[in-house]
């Protein structure tokens, strides 16, 4: 069965791209374009990793983090932060809030799916 990745992110051409080249690799990837669904999505589904943006609108990708990590339905899901806010300071916040890894856009795409296939193997 094909590992469950979720995608979060405002930017639909981001989403899109990243969703494509996960379905090329054999995964499930699911797409939300905020925080409110990918909340929605996790009362139905549980993903094997939740990829996630920290600057969309209304809800930030910190807060959300903050939420799944508070729900024991949804504590243990691994969260990839991505961010075009690259720096020391973000991945710290980002860290703290309890994703397990930060990677900044743009993205070196081939680094970030290798990432990907070690910890979803």
């Amino acid at each position: 069965m094909p590992k469950k990745i979720l995608i979060v992110d405002d930017e639909k051409d981001f989403t899109r791209l990243l969703k494509s080249s996960l379905d090329e690799r054999g995964y499930r990837a699911t797409e939300a374009n905020s925080a409110v669904e990918c909340g929605l999505y996790l009362n139905s589904e549980k993903p094997d990793l939740i990829i996630m943006d920290i600057k969309m609108y209304g809800i930030n990708g910190l807060d959300a983090c903050r939420a799944i990590r508070k729900n024991p339905n949804t504590a243990n899901i691994p969260i990839f932060v991505v961010s075009a806010m690259p720096s020391e300071e973000s991945a710290e916040r980002v860290l703290g809030v309890g994703a397990n890894k930060f990677f900044p856009k743009p993205l070196n795409l081939e680094s970030f799916l290798k990432e990907i296939e070690s910890l979803l193997k």
